[in-house]
């Protein structure tokens, strides 16, 4: 199986709030925290809010476009 690395993307800042997470992945806060408790989008505490890094949220969209892929390619087998 090939995987194609997806392009970077460049975020503006460093480290994100739990809003602006979210409103970058297009999903609620509820989402953002169940992800950081579930050790899939990992959060720093730089202060006494979470963060939640640019290199973590490119990371998860990564994961969430090779895991699109497989699937994918799981139904077309299925499919012959």
């Amino acid at each position: 199986m090939n995987i194609v690395k997806p392009q970077s993307c460049q975020l503006d800042k460093l480290l994100y709030s739990i809003p602006e997470t979210a409103t970058l992945l297009s999903c609620s806060k509820s989402t953002i925290y169940s992800l950081m408790r579930s050790g899939v989008l990992p959060a720093v505490h730089s202060t006494s809010s979470a963060r939640i890094s640019s290199s973590a949220i490119v990371r998860y969209v990564e994961f969430l476009e090779i895991q699109s892929r497989i699937q994918a390619q799981e139904i077309n087998e299925a499919l012959r």
